[in-house]
């Protein structure tokens, strides 16, 4: 006779907590995954990232599939992987493969919510001799196979450093190479239109935030966060992610909001043994 009030009670605590769900950003620094708040900048570290990946690029939250994914090993032998909101584990997805083609570097990527694709940027001549990025690929989430759909031209350097989707809009950023400039991008073509030009010197990433619609950055340099207008590219500084001292000096590499998670990360309330 309990039954149906419990399912009732857990239903409703579902239910309110989807109600209510907002976004997180999170980041990594270093091997630490931390949350990032966007109003003050200041960082929360959550978990210790799991060890033998390096070089971070393109993280992202995948609407579809319900997980932060990006790549790692960026600018040497890049691999799609997946990432636990709550443990910071790590699971490789597989070698980012374009065919007749050796990826040496990957810089953007990012889920698309208008279309449900993942995008990127990326490269066959390996850094430090080039760190340029032209191609304009699709990845498939559950192989890391990648097909090249177009050349990325119009923005400073024919290149993308990050790409920011919204509901209908697209958007990338390349500098010359700094300070970044923001431009639209048809992702049919890889044709790109300039916007305006930001105040963030050597950005990491770009990210949007789905609630607000601003776009997200930093300077991992000096370790601060901005906010970027995307009508204009105007630039607020929105404060310091960390000190010199924290996180054994490493700086924010790679940043992405995601629906933030209430209670996911300890026991449900509704897997109790109370129906005795």
């Amino acid at each position: 006779m309990k039954l149906i009030p419990f399912m009732a009670i857990c239903w409703f605590i579902l239910i309110t907590n989807l109600a209510v769900a907002q976004s997180t950003l999170y980041g990594i620094i270093g091997d630490r995954l931390v949350t990032i708040d966007p109003a003050t900048a200041q960082t929360t570290e959550i978990a210790q990232i799991s060890p033998g990946f390096e070089n971070f690029s393109g993280m992202t939250y995948h609407a579809d599939l319900d997980k932060i994914l990006m790549v790692a090993d960026r600018s040497s032998n890049p691999r799609l992987i997946a990432l636990d909101r709550c443990t910071g584990a790590i699971e490789e997805i597989g070698l980012i493969d374009l065919p007749d083609t050796d990826l040496q570097l990957i810089e953007a990527r990012e889920y698309n919510p208008n279309d449900g694709l993942l995008y990127a940027a990326g490269e066959d001549t390996p850094p430090p001799a080039n760190f340029f990025s032209p191609r304009l690929m699709i990845i498939d989430p559950a192989t890391g196979n990648a097909t090249q759909i177009g050349e990325i031209n119009g923005t400073c350097q024919d290149e993308s450093d990050g790409f920011a989707f919204t509901t209908g809009a697209t958007y990338t950023m390349d500098g010359c190479p700094d300070p970044e400039n923001l431009y639209t991008i048809d992702l049919s073509t890889g044709e790109t239109t300039f916007i305006g030009a930001s105040n963030v010197q050597g950005t990491a990433q770009v990210t949007v935030d789905p609630a607000s619609g601003l776009l997200y950055s930093v300077n991992p340099t000096l370790r601060q966060l901005f906010s970027i207008s995307p009508t204009d590219a105007t630039t607020t500084l929105i404060g310091n992610t960390h000190s010199a001292s924290e996180y054994d000096g490493n700086l924010v590499t790679v940043m992405t909001f995601a629906p933030s998670l209430e209670i996911s990360c300890q026991i449900d309330p509704c897997e109790q043994d109370s129906l005795e």
